[in-house]
């Protein structure tokens, strides 16, 4: 991997020295003993997030989650993404490194309350931050949670609860904020950590510096941090590292890594060719170093035998190989009663990813009707199907394939506060501007070189069974003779990606008391927006085209919109114990979208009866403006699978879909982006309380409910051959729009009399606005400290979420299902730490439980399930730290999955690798361990 460039590192420098030096112009001034007291009074009033006015309590209407820098520590994380998963309100699923051939392999989300990963507000110091550049599924867009460094974070503060009143689109699901640091005033701490994996794989190095320096009207706080980090495979965790780690002795089977089928040599039943009848050789495996003569039973003909491997399977990575920078300052200068400010934050990564996609099979003739690749068998009697998978002892070792992702994403901000017109105004406008860019290299197969090494095409010849299509012969000799690293190369080529993404905000707000109520006064803030955001996905031409690299296509895209919203909010005390809160925003959008304008609301309560409880509630409404994706998404190709209900239905009437002659067609589909697509609109309620029964406890808990509708889904291809079907057969008028969108979507062969007659040939399918999702649970947490006169101080802190429904329609007009038991999802997750601190002796206990999950057979049927539920799993983390030299130097020994927990196995998995990837994943790493040192530098 790449140490960062010469180039970057020059732009970078440039860059903060236009904010510190802006900073350091003018000539310091005294302040009065008054002007100090002032300023420590209005110190007690703090910006929580989830409203834009300053208060002095934290606890408000909605509940707020704060995670320390400390509490950071404690509990063991190494970064940001690490903290943010460990939230119990991350009750959704979302893909992770291990997930080979994603399209955001490289990125980090959260998925709260399973309402999808871009249904979470993430804002850096309370403002937003560019998308990734690429496509979350190939769909949607997150924000990259990874690429916030660590050493900058000053604590992490979660809304629970949709606040679009306050911030606009996407804040459904809550609002994650991450406050950077800017406490520290003529010092530097540094940190070193190094750590590594029980198992082997994925030992890292990560330095970091925090300084600062405070001025008589200045200040400037700077940090950076390297982290580098090698990969993990699966090759090198025991319990997956082979087939023979399947539960089911019958599922034990070697990959299949050279085989050939013929497809109708069992009459309508494939039948794999054995290769020793094929090449005469009575052991043609021989020749490669890690394969061996392999078979499947096969009730027919006893035992089906091909070239194979048993851990092949082993052969990705799970965790990716990176190494990054950041680095990240902020600084402010009085002038009076007002302030400049700035900030630059800097990221760059270089990962390789092992995706283990390196195998090849020829497509039959109904996938591509127009290749050569429909390969004849011996005689030329017979149509193949041959399947190829290359090993890393083939091509040169993992590193022949590997994907590499380079990216860098720069985050400006400057702006001006103060007071106006009196102490109790205060203003801030500002201008922040965040770009993403994106580089991916893959290494792929080319369509064509990979045939004509495999395969000798016959000019003008067509298929014995059809007499049809385009013919070749295979080459024995090559299909099982191993390949080298320079074949490798000559059958291979590298797809590259180049995307980013730019968010420039505008940004006014004043906030102050208007009003003296006898309960206090009524305080408000108003806020005005201007934003601009676009993105673009420049493709590699040969991605776009559907043959040049094998089995693979790209997703290009890209487009801008603009917005502008004002916003304004009351705080109102009625009573000495009781305060309301109001919000109303408008945003309008300026795009090709069927958004327009959207105006959200919200109302809190709280009321305090005593000193010691508080009852609060909340309701808001929200909405989110369509993913820029999902709007101005290219073209993108695949193939699939599914029933034509049309020639069923017309041609075999009252016969089950599943003995239709049309049960299986196989065709080609297309996606593309949505222009008219409108906001999802949502709407959030929660009802709780917080208590503290006794000195230095505290117990709170809320229910909640968030229920979205319009939800932006692909349009099911089953449904529009479905609706296709009752057009076309008279169930439905065929002048409708409806009818009408959907038989041009669905392309058919001409009626012509031959083989592929009115056959589909192409769907073409895309967003659309249908789903309804309705979410309802309860959170949950408990604060307690306690302190001995001989064996320290103990603290408890704990966090529940449970779901109490999920219920899902994808189309208004279908049933509601409560899939919270049908789907992979926990229904409840728990975080706890307890820790104890002793003079300068401390330690924490950091433990996660993870509810019950729905195994893979009993989301199908639980009858046909051994184990219809996985779960409950637990993990635990434990961290034991000393400081000396009088508080300036500290080490930390962390061991994260104490126990060593391996992800439970699933007795109804049928398919490397034996558990769920999604709930189990942190656990298929491992057990890590890590020793960090640190020290303070006063100047």
């Amino acid at each position: 991997m790449k140490i960062l460039n010469l180039q970057r590192w020059s732009a970078l420098v440039a860059s903060a020295l236009l904010v510190l030096g802006a900073m350091g112009t003018t000539t310091a001034f005294a302040q009065s003993e008054e002007d100090e007291d002032e300023e420590s009074a209005e110190l007690d009033r703090v910006v929580i997030t989830g409203s834009r006015i300053s208060r002095t309590a934290i606890e408000g209407p909605s509940p707020v989650t704060v995670i320390d820098r400390e509490q950071l520590d404690r509990e063991g994380f190494t970064t940001v993404q690490d903290a943010l998963k460990s939230l119990n309100q991350v009750t959704g699923l979302s893909q992770n490194e291990a997930q080979a051939g994603t399209f955001t392999q490289n990125a980090n989300s959260i998925d709260l309350r399973n309402l999808g990963p871009g249904r979470v507000l993430v804002l850096v110091d309370g403002r937003r931050i560019s998308d990734y550049p690429l496509p979350y599924n190939g769909q949607s867009n997150i924000v990259n949670i990874s690429a916030i460094p660590l050493a900058a974070v000053d604590r992490i503060e979660f809304l629970a609860s949709g606040a679009s009143a306050i911030y606009g689109s996407d804040a459904i699901a809550g609002v994650v904020n991450i406050i950077l640091r800017d406490d520290l005033a003529n010092s530097l701490d540094l940190n070193v950590r190094y750590g590594d994996y029980t198992d082997g794989g994925g030992e890292s190095v990560r330095f970091q510096g925090v300084g600062g320096f405070l001025g008589d009207n200045w200040n400037i706080t700077y940090a950076f941090e390297y982290f580098d980090q090698d990969p993990i495979y699966a090759f090198q965790r025991d319990f997956m590292d082979s087939t023979e780690d399947a539960p089911r002795p019958s599922e034990r089977i070697a990959s299949r890594n050279a085989v050939e089928i013929d497809l109708f040599g069992g009459d309508t039943t494939p039948i794999y060719i054995d290769p020793r009848v094929a090449t005469g050789e009575a052991n043609p495996c021989a020749d490669f170093p890690d394969l061996v003569l392999s078979s499947r039973p096969d009730p027919a003909v006893g035992e089906r035998f091909y070239c194979g491997s048993k851990t092949w399977v082993g052969e990705q990575t799970i965790l990716n190989g990176r190494e990054q920078v950041n680095f990240y300052t902020k600084g402010a200068l009085e002038l009076g009663n007002h302030e400049l400010f700035g900030s630059v934050n800097y990221f760059q990564v270089d990962a390789d990813i092992d995706t283990g996609f390196n195998y090849y099979f020829n497509l039959t003739p109904f996938y591509s009707p127009n290749s050569a690749s429909t390969v004849l068998g011996p005689g030329n009697g017979t149509i193949l199907q041959m399947q190829r998978i290359f090993t890393n002892a083939e091509i040169g070792g993992p590193e022949a394939k590997f994907q590499e992702f380079d990216e860098e994403l720069i985050n400006y901000q400057v702006g001006f506060r103060g007071q106006l017109f009196s102490p109790y105004w205060d203003y801030e406008l500002s201008w922040n501007s965040s770009n993403y860019d994106l580089k991916r290299d893959r290494t792929l197969l080319v369509e064509a070189a990979v045939e004509d090494y495999f395969f000798d095409v016959i000019p003008g010849a067509t298929d014995p069974l059809f007499n049809f299509y385009p013919v070749a012969n295979i080459d024995y000799d090559a299909v099982y003779s191993p390949i080298t690293p320079e074949i490798w190369q000559s059958i291979t080529d590298v797809g590259k990606t180049n995307a980013d993404s730019s968010n420039d905000v505008i940004q006014g707000v004043i906030t102050g008391d208007v009003y003296d109520l006898p309960s206090g006064p009524v305080s408000m803030a108003v806020v005005a927006e201007w934003g601009t955001q676009d993105y673009d996905i420049s493709l590699d031409p040969r991605l776009v085209s559907a043959d040049y690299f094998w089995g693979l296509t790209g997703t290009g895209g890209g487009g801008e919109r603009d917005r502008y919203a004002l916003g304004v909010e009351f705080a109102i005390p009625l009573l000495d114990t009781l305060q309301v809160s109001v919000a109303g925003r408008y945003d309008k959008y300026d795009d090709i979208t069927q958004v327009d304008d959207a105006f959200t609301y919200n109302l809190g309560v709280e009321y305090r009866p005593t000193d010691r409880i508080l009852l609060r509630g909340s309701w808001a409404t929200s909405f989110r403006a369509p993913d820029m994706h999902y709007v101005f998404a290219d073209p993108s190709g695949f193939f699939t699978t599914a029933v034509d209900e049309y020639l069923c239905r017309r041609d075999e009437p009252g016969v089950p879909f599943s003995d239709c002659t049309y049960d299986a067609e196989n065709f080609f589909g297309t996606r593309a982006g949505n222009p008219g697509l409108e906001e999802e609109e949502g709407e959030s309620i929660t009802l709780g309380f917080v208590v503290e029964p006794i000195d230095n406890l505290t117990i709170t808990a809320d229910w909640w409910q968030v229920d979205l509708d319009n939800i932006v889904v692909d349009n099911p291809i089953a449904r529009l051959l479905e609706t296709e079907a009752d057009c076309r057969l008279g169930l439905k008028d065929i002048n409708t729009g409806e009818c009408q969108d959907a038989i041009s979507r669905v392309i058919r062969n001409p009626a012509d009399g031959t083989i592929n007659s009115e056959r589909i040939d192409q769907v073409n399918t895309g967003p659309i606005n249908a789903a309804n999702n309705k979410v309802t649970g309860i959170d949950a947490s408990l604060d307690y400290n306690v302190e001995t006169n001989g064996i320290g101080t103990f603290s408890l802190e704990l966090g529940w979420t449970h779901v109490l429904d999920d219920d899902f329609s994808v189309f208004p007009e279908d049933p509601v299902d409560n899939v919270r038991d049908q789907s992979i999802n926990w229904r409840s997750r728990v975080r706890g730490t307890l820790g104890w601190q002793y003079g300068d002796f401390r330690a924490t206990l950091f433990g996660e439980r993870f509810g019950s999950t729905r195994s893979y057979l009993g989301q199908v049927n639980d009858e046909l399930a051994e184990e219809p539920r996985m779960g409950p799993q637990m993990i635990y983390n434990l961290t034991a730290g000393y400081t000396f030299m009088d508080g300036k130097a500290d080490v930390l020994f962390v061991v994260n999955n104490l126990f060593d927990e391996k992800p439970p196995v699933d007795q109804n998995w049928s398919g490397w690798p034996y558990f769920e990837w999604f709930n189990y994943y942190q656990f298929s790493l491992g057990q890590s361990w890590a020793l960090q040192a640190s020290y303070r530098f006063d100047y």
